[in-house]
C-alpha cells in the first residue's frame, strides 16, 4: 500500500464529508427595519462599567473569547465613521461567544431602496453528510465551532449590507444616547451579526401565499428545529408539520410560533413578511427597553440595545453555542 493510501485509510474515521447550502436562498437573508416609533430606551452592554449610562461611553470590561475578522467591501466608499460602531458591535460578540475557529464576516455599504430596511444579512449553511452535524443545516459559524475546524477556509461566513440610503439618519455614536430622529448603528450591526451565527433558516412562503416550506433536500436549518407551533409550549414544527403545506403556513401566519426549551416568542404575523417573519423575537412581547428586544424584527428611533440578552443567548445554547452568561 502507498503511503498516500495508507494516510488515507489511517483518518477515514476522522474526515467529515460535508455539503454546503445555496446562499442566494430566499429565506436565508434577514432584514431589519426602522419602525417609525421613536422609543428613547437603552440597554447597554453586560460588559460595560455599571457606572456606564446614557450618555457615557467607557471602556468594556471582558475577556475575548473568539475572533471575528472585518472585510470591508473594497468597491464602495463606506463612511469612516461606520467603523467604530462595527467594532464594538464586533468587541461585544467576540466576547460572547465561544469558538476557536475565525469568524468572517463581510460588511457592505449600498442602497437597498426597500423603503424601512436597515440592513440585511446573507449567510451560508452546512450539513454533515454523516455523524452528529448530519441532522440539520447549520450556519457556518456555528458549523465551524462543532467542527472544530474552517469547513471553508476561502469563503466569509456571512455577509452583511448596511443601508447607505439611510447614511444621514444613523447614529455613529457609542453611548446609547441616539438622538429622537436617529438610529443607532452599534444596535443595527449587533442585530444582523446575530442572523450570521443563529437566528437564520429555510422557513418561506410560495408566491401565491398558499403553502409554507422549512426543508432544503430534506433537511431543517438547526434554528427551525426548535421552533413549536403554540407558545409557551407546543409540538415541534418540523416533526408535525408537512414541508410545502397549507397548514404549515397557518403556523407560520399565526402569532403563535415558540421555541422549545426556551420560553421565548417568535415573531409571526397573521401576514407573512420574508425575512422578517420566524427568525426575531416578538416586538409586542419584547418591546423597546426590553432586555430581549435586540432580536425583535423592527428598531426605533433613539432606541439602542447593545446586548442580545438571556433570551437570545437561551436559543443560541440549544442551538450549539457556548456563551458568556447575562
Amino acid at each position: 500500500m502507498s503511503p498516500l493510501l495508507w494516510c488515507l485509510v489511517a483518518l477515514a474515521p476522522f474526515i467529515v464529508l460535508s455539503e454546503q447550502h445555496p446562499t442566494n436562498h430566499a429565506s436565508q437573508t434577514h432584514v431589519l427595519k426602522a419602525s417609525g416609533e421613536t422609543h428613547k430606551t437603552y440597554i447597554p452592554s453586560r460588559f460595560a462599567p455599571s457606572t456606564n449610562k446614557r450618555g457615557t461611553t467607557q471602556p468594556l470590561n471582558c475577556t475575548v473569547r473568539s475572533q471575528l475578522d472585518i472585510t470591508w467591501d473594497p468597491s464602495v466608499t463606506i463612511p469612516k465613521q461606520v467603523r467604530d460602531p462595527v467594532s464594538l458591535a464586533t468587541k461585544i460578540w467576540s466576547c460572547i461567544l465561544g469558538s476557536t475557529i475565525p469568524i468572517r464576516v463581510f460588511i457592505g455599504w449600498a442602497p437597498l431602496g426597500s423603503g424601512w430596511t436597515l440592513a440585511h444579512t446573507s449567510t451560508s449553511s452546512w450539513k454533515a453528510r454523516t455523524g452528529p452535524l448530519s441532522r440539520a443545516w447549520y450556519p457556518k459559524p456555528l458549523y465551524n465551532k462543532l467542527l472544530g475546524a474552517d469547513i471553508d477556509p476561502t469563503s466569509y461566513d456571512c455577509s452583511l449590507t448596511l443601508n447607505s440610503d439611510w447614511d444621514s439618519k444613523f447614529y455613529y455614536g457609542l453611548d446609547g444616547a441616539t438622538p429622537d430622529d436617529f438610529l443607532d448603528l452599534t444596535t443595527i450591526v449587533l442585530h444582523e451579526m446575530c442572523h450570521c451565527f443563529a437566528f437564520t433558516g429555510f422557513a418561506w412562503v410560495n408566491d401565491t401565499m398558499s403553502e409554507a416550506y422549512f426543508l432544503y433536500n430534506g433537511y431543517p436549518a438547526q434554528f427551525d428545529r426548535f421552533i413549536v407551533d403554540k407558545f409557551p409550549k407546543g409540538d415541534l414544527v418540523y416533526r408535525n408539520y408537512q414541508d410545502g403545506s397549507a397548514d404549515l403556513l397557518k403556523v407560520y401566519q399565526g402569532n403563535n410560533l415558540g421555541w422549545q426549551g426556551v420560553v421565548a416568542r417568535l415573531y409571526a404575523p397573521e401576514e407573512y413578511s420574508d425575512g422578517s417573519s420566524i427568525y426575531h423575537f416578538d416586538e409586542e412581547l419584547y418591546p423597546p427597553g426590553n432586555p430581549n428586544s435586540l432580536m425583535t424584527p423592527q428598531l426605533g428611533f433613539a432606541e439602542a440595545v447593545h446586548d442580545p440578552g438571556p433570551l437570545c443567548e437561551s436559543v443560541m445554547v440549544s442551538m450549539g453555542w457556548t456563551t458568556t452568561p447575562v
